[in-house]
């Protein structure tokens, strides 16, 4: 079951002006506008560490992160450690999604 954030960012998706998905490469600014498939079995796993992969996909959704490597299969891996990396102790943070879950995003401003 999806939740309101990702039906929302589905539906809003596609009338924002983003360059086409098929087009990724390392170093482009990607925004995180859907949850993983899989996210709702994660989530509701016994083993902990699925449910802390459901936590991170949830708590990236809707934010912009950089590419830092494509896969053989085409899934950009994502450095998220800005984003969960203090909350889960770690010193970093990666994790690999499907091409359909981001679309472009305009780089974002750092010193803000």
């Amino acid at each position: 079951m999806m939740d309101r954030r990702t039906l929302l960012a589905l539906a809003v998706s596609p009338l924002l002006p983003f360059r086409r998905r098929d087009k990724l490469k390392v170093g482009d600014w990607v925004q995180m506008v859907a949850l993983p498939s899989a996210t709702a079995r994660y989530a509701s796993s016994t083993n902990r560490d699925f449910r802390r992969v459901a936590w991170i996909y949830r708590r990236c959704l809707g934010r912009p992160f950089q590419i830092t490597y494509i896969g053989d299969d085409g899934r950009p891996e994502l450095d998220v450690s800005r984003e969960v990396a203090a909350a889960l102790g770690a010193l970093g943070w990666f994790i690999s999604i499907e091409p359909e879950c981001v679309v472009h995003a305009r780089i974002p401003d750092v010193l803000a």
